[in-house]
């Protein structure tokens, strides 16, 4: 499915420009001079579905494999493993007197 994002704020930038490039879709700024681009690239999108649509099934084949439960899990086991290697380094003082 075609994304079309107006992103706000600089996350949300970020977000977009990550979107465009992994599933086709478009992202417009979003200033009190950007309706006729905005309008313009939803026309765009509309008249050029199949190619998005070939863009989301392929971004579908890249990830196939993905679990997201799986994720969640290395991505805990990868906090505590750094909260454990940090409980191990010894600190050092923050102020010498």
């Amino acid at each position: 499915m075609p994304v079309l994002l107006v992103p706000i704020h600089l996350e949300q930038g970020l977000l977009a420009r990550a979107a465009v490039r992994n599933t086709g879709g478009a992202a417009v700024e979003a200033g009190p001079k950007d309706g006729p681009r905005l309008v313009a690239a939803l026309n765009g999108m509309l008249s050029s579905l199949p190619h998005h649509t070939a863009a989301a099934r392929a971004f579908a084949a890249r990830h196939a494999s993905f679990d997201p439960h799986e994720q969640v899990r290395r991505m805990a086991d990868r906090v505590e493993d750094l909260l454990a290697e940090r409980s191990r380094t010894p600190r050092r003082a923050v102020f010498a007197g």
